[in-house]
């Protein structure tokens, strides 16, 4: 069997993402970048996330430079708005990152150390991208109740000015754990035995430390590389398939990690046909999570609770159809 070779030693021992040499290229981060500078390049970028936090996609698509204009996706900047926009729940924005660089003889798609100060394991690489000899990323960070996500702007000075020329995406936080965070629980339930526990965890947060195309992890390659290695318990694979256990059979269409209140849940896609109606979804749910729970005793050494979403054939299908949710807690049952 074989097992997670990289996250068998402490996180803050990974550093395996190539940079430059400091005398080719040079990046200062956040407060080590000039406060008037750092103001224009916050401005900059607020351009473009105020309107997407304000669920207005188009104005932001907009604020962006001609170039980015025509290489970007104004569905992509509509769809965040919206998403923002219908967040049930308190949302907040902060700027949580600023990086200078000057490219000196770097070239793109190279990567340049930007947080000297940084401990070991969050250290962050920024690549150089083709935008011209002074470019800056700008982080906004979105705190949301179940998960947080990252705004990165991508800046380019030019004719006196940073100009907008990309800006992307991505889920940061689940339960306010970080990818490297989630890695770290899974690497625990990796050394107890707990498999299925680790499986989960690990693909979550492989995930989360998904910085985009602008910057990485120095530890994300690393990681990255242990996964590469890793083989799944049986069923894991993202496919859906056929469960049996206890002589009995389920349809599972998938098994991940949720976040949802601060809480780390287990949750089940299966589907029934025919469609037995809502208590008939009920009553298969129950007996599939009961299975799980048999199966793997130790799920809630690492989760709070488990979610069996019953899937209709019709609910499989563009139009959509009828779907039922079952929720067990820990400590306190269905």
């Amino acid at each position: 069997m074989r097992n997670f070779l990289i996250l068998g030693t402490a996180l803050a021992a990974l550093s395996a993402l190539p940079v430059v040499a400091a005398a080719e290229a040079v990046c200062v981060a956040n407060g080590n970048i000039p406060p008037a500078e750092r103001e224009r390049m916050i401005v900059a970028a607020q351009a473009v996330t105020n309107p997407v936090l304000a669920g207005d996609g188009p104005a932001a698509f907009k604020s962006l430079s001609l170039e980015a204009r025509s290489k970007a996706s104004e569905e992509e900047l509509i769809f965040l708005a919206r998403l923002l926009r219908d967040v049930r729940g308190d949302v907040s924005a902060s700027i949580s990152g600023a990086y200078l660089l000057d490219v000196g003889a770097a070239r793109p798609d190279d990567f340049v150390d930007c947080s000297d100060t940084a401990p070991p394991e969050a250290r962050v690489a920024v690549r150089v991208f083709d935008n011209g000899p002074r470019q800056a990323q700008v982080v906004v960070s979105v705190a949301m109740p179940n998960n947080d996500l990252a705004l990165r702007v991508l800046l380019g000075w030019r004719d006196g000015e940073w100009r907008r020329d990309a800006v992307s995406f991505g889920m940061t936080t689940a339960a306010g754990k970080t990818g490297l965070e989630l890695f770290e629980l899974g690497r625990k339930q990796l050394d107890a035995g707990h498999r299925f526990n680790a499986h989960l965890l690990l693909v979550a947060g492989s995930k989360l430390i998904d910085q985009g195309a602008g910057m990485d992890l120095q530890a994300a390659p690393a990681l990255r590389e242990s996964m590469a290695t890793y083989e799944a318990p049986a069923g894991f694979d993202g496919a859906a398939y056929t469960w049996s256990y206890g002589g009995q059979n389920f349809s599972v269409r998938s098994i991940t990690m949720m976040a949802l209140g601060g809480k780390l849940g287990i949750v089940m896609d299966h589907e029934l046909s025919p469609w037995p109606g809502e208590a008939g979804a009920e009553t298969s749910s129950r007996r599939l999570t009961d299975a799980l729970m048999a199966a793997y005793p130790e799920w809630s050494d690492g989760f709070d609770f488990i979610a069996a979403k019953a899937l209709s054939p019709a609910a499989l299908t563009p139009a959509g159809g009828p779907s039922f949710t079952t929720v067990f807690e820990a400590g306190k049952g269905y």
